[in-house]
């Protein structure tokens, strides 16, 4: 039985490493009594501590999982257990008709779908208050705009002050402005202010990087103060910027953009109380890339995301803005092996496509690019940095931290690849590569596992 499942694309399926280790001891066949699979969902009933075996399904357009044990990890072992099998050992699995118990669970999941659908029109359908609407949007604007004064206060104090005086503060001052940014409804410039802070205390270097974003942040508060005079699209980034968010209503009238979509990579990372999963995505036809972003509360699981490395027959609705980067999947199908994407042939385009897009929104941080062609090359004289040389011998810098490049050079060969990752307009930070037709996602650590076969 064919499927696009990996054993690593499983594995990231995990809450924890906890439950990776759990659920490779439930992927023994001989544990599971019952095994079966049709065309949209696997089942299986698996021994567990009681005298009745605990039943386990999965629907594959979701992925979703259920299992009638007691553990609150979400997916639990058994599941992944199940799914390992299903990657490594299909032909294990009795294709057939799902019983009652499975199918009955595939059509409480429609059945709850589409009263999300209906709830959703009902919902636009309601008769809006408008002008209570427009009174809780004035209150917000008014808020925002004295938060942006004040922060135009701060950065006509810090240019005046000096880069030494800013350097000296304590983290209680960046906190501070940033909190108050917070109460002002601002979040992102809130978020700006305390990597201000950061980069203050970061060592050798930092000057330019603060006076970077202090001109950034210094833009945002003139821009601001014209906004009406504003395109647009300039408007959705700055707002965005600031942290205002684009409601339902707004994306469900937006331009969707259908095709096939690789899985490229992903990240999880804790944002104050929130957890953060981004998942970039790929289009294959085009190479345009599109990040999804999922947030959840301390805790609370994350939304199963397509898995790394797979593909999707989607469509997605792209936010507002002059660039086009975040979206959110309005449909999908099941996931299917990947193939490879397509990618910019050479460095040049790279660093080209980075200025023209930054050209278009000022207050861009990064932009996910793909490049063919290119190999790895060591840390050899000059900065020590590691980087990807392309045919022409043209170099982009690579993003260190903590990760390791050396595992990467060995599953390449040092032979050719094809790297998406994030540029900067300094480093390029890879997500995922290809080499050799085979694809590594990337990690953002050293430790514990630098890359990982996914494709």
């Amino acid at each position: 039985m064919a499927n696009g499942w990996t054993n690593q694309q499983v594995l990231d399926l995990a809450p924890d490493a906890a439950s990776v280790k759990a659920g490779r001891s439930q992927s023994q066949v001989s544990k599971w009594p019952v095994l079966g699979a049709a065309e949209r969902a696997l089942w299986g009933e698996v021994k567990g501590s009681g005298k009745k075996p605990y039943q386990v399904c999965v629907d594959l357009h979701g992925p979703a999982f259920k299992c009638s044990c007691p553990s609150r990890k979400f997916p639990c072992k058994h599941s992944i257990g199940l799914m390992l099998i299903y990657a490594d050992q299909a032909d294990c699995l009795t294709e057939g008709e799902a019983p009652d118990w499975v199918g009955g669970w595939l059509t409480e999941r429609d059945q709850r779908a589409e009263r999300q659908v209906a709830k959703a029109q009902a919902a636009s359908d309601k008769p809006v208050d408008e002008k209570a609407q427009a009174k809780r949007a004035a209150r917000r604007e008014d808020r925002v705009r004295s938060g942006v004064e004040q922060l135009g206060v701060l950065l006509t104090d810090i240019a005046r002050q000096g880069l030494a005086w800013a350097h000296a503060q304590p983290y209680s001052f960046w906190d501070g402005a940033a909190s108050r940014l917070v109460d002002a409804q601002a979040p992102g410039l809130a978020r700006l202010v305390r990597e201000l802070g950061d980069v203050a205390g970061s060592g050798a270097r930092w000057q330019p990087r603060f006076l970077s974003r202090l001109g950034r942040l210094h833009l945002a508060v003139n821009a601001y103060a014209r906004l009406d005079r504003l395109p647009d699209a300039t408007k959705d980034d700055l707002r965005t910027i600031i942290g205002w968010t684009v409601s339902k209503e707004r994306l469900a009238g937006l331009t969707i953009e259908s095709g096939r979509w690789c899985v490229a990579a992903q990240r999880t990372e804790q944002e104050d109380r929130l957890t953060v999963q981004k998942t970039w995505l790929v289009r294959v036809s085009d190479g345009r890339p599109a990040l999804l972003l999922d947030f959840t509360a301390a805790g609370q699981p994350a939304t199963v995301a397509p898995p790394v490395g797979s593909s999707i027959q989607a469509d997605l609705t792209y936010y507002p803005g002059t660039l086009g980067v975040r979206a959110v999947i309005a449909s999908q199908q099941v996931a299917a092996k990947a193939a490879e994407w397509p990618g910019l042939d050479g460095v040049e385009l790279v660093r080209e496509r980075f200025a023209d897009a930054l050209a278009l929104n000022p207050w861009l941080e990064q932009l996910p690019v793909c490049v063919a062609g290119v190999r790895l090359a060591p840390p050899g004289s000059g900065d020590g940095r590691w980087s990807i040389v392309d045919r022409d011998g043209a170099l982009l810098s690579l993003g260190t931290g903590r990760r390791d490049y050396w595992p990467l050079l060995s599953a390449s060969g040092g032979g050719e690849m094809t790297v998406f990752g994030e540029w900067d307009g300094d480093r390029l930070s890879p997500l995922a590569v290809w080499t050799d037709g085979v694809c590594y996602t990337v990690s953002d650590r050293a430790h514990p596992a630098p890359i990982a076969r996914v494709a």
